[in-house]
């Protein structure tokens, strides 16, 4: 269910809703919120700093697109 929230905006968008900013870049920008979200559950349940834990794992995700990136060649 929760990864339905970063296709929302491809749905508006296709359904010729106007959004400020492209549909792509808002189902990124959701889906890198949703990670650092997931970070902070996981610091929370650890018993580790969550803003550590959040940073951590949105580290994660944005060096796995770089290199997903990096090695396809987009």
């Amino acid at each position: 269910i929760i990864s339905l929230s970063v296709l929302i905006p491809l749905f508006v968008s296709r359904a010729g809703i106007p959004l400020p900013i492209p549909a792509l870049h808002v189902a990124i920008i959701i889906a890198l919120l949703e990670i650092f979200l997931l970070g902070i559950y996981l610091g929370h349940i650890a018993g580790i700093s969550w803003i550590r834990s959040g940073l951590q794992t949105l580290l994660v995700a944005l060096l796995t697109i770089a290199l997903i990136y990096l090695f396809t060649g987009l």
